[in-house]
């Protein structure tokens, strides 16, 4: 099984190699700053998310991946493209470019998504970590 698989398989099976942890989007400073009717809308993205996984988890990566990118859309416009919300967006973005075989745009995506976290959490974080890994994956399949 080559890196590519693993992670296309974990995304099938809503595997945490496949997906972000729900719970670092509640944790997040941006949350925790926001207003209620902001925090609600940051709650509307994590919704977004959780339906891709789920359309994933059905191998039915092209949907899953526009609802991807609109919670990337919604993510940028309520707490800005340098944020770790937005960060975590582009990694699930990416996961589901990889799952339709989109490498090139995948590799881009984990990319940018790895700055954003690197600036926004650190260089040692979970986060920016698990990024690494997939981006590793990515390189050696």
């Amino acid at each position: 099984m080559t890196a590519i698989d693993h992670i296309i398989s974990a995304a099938t099976k809503g595997d945490d190699a496949a997906s972000t942890d729900g719970a670092v989007f509640a944790t997040t400073g941006e949350v925790l700053a926001a207003g209620s009717t902001e925090a609600s809308q940051i709650g509307q993205v994590l919704e977004m998310i959780n339906r891709a996984r789920a359309l994933q988890s059905q191998k039915n990566y092209r949907e899953a991946e526009q609802l991807c990118m609109d919670a990337c859309d919604l993510a940028a416009s309520l707490v800005g493209k340098g944020s770790s919300i937005y960060g975590l967006c582009l990694e699930d973005l990416g996961v589901s470019r990889i799952c339709q075989g989109k490498l090139r745009q995948a590799d881009i995506t984990l990319n940018e998504s790895m700055t954003i976290l690197v600036a926004s959490l650190g260089a040692e974080h979970p986060d920016v970590a698990r990024v690494f890994g997939r981006l590793h994956e990515l390189y050696n399949s």
